[in-house]
């Protein structure tokens, strides 16, 4: 399952994310440039769940996977 990682800075590049899984384990991702001021990277997961990204002082949650199944089928 893909999961794309996006920061926007002001400056000039930023540095590596960390990327914690919900099972604890953790990997170093490299931040590409997209854009003035934007850096994009793209990872592939099997595990579905929320993950931690952190870059410098900067820390984000992201869900991974389908959402709630119910909600989902009211909506179709």
């Amino acid at each position: 399952m893909p999961a794309v990682i996006e920061r926007q800075t002001m400056g000039e590049e930023a540095g590596p994310a960390t990327v914690a899984s919900p099972s604890g384990a953790t990997q170093e991702v490299v931040l590409e440039e997209a854009g003035d001021g934007l850096f994009r990277a793209e990872i592939r997961t099997a595990e579905v769940g929320l993950f931690e990204i952190a870059e410098g002082e900067f820390t984000a949650l992201a869900h991974v996977g389908r959402g709630d199944k119910i909600a989902a089928d009211q909506a179709a």
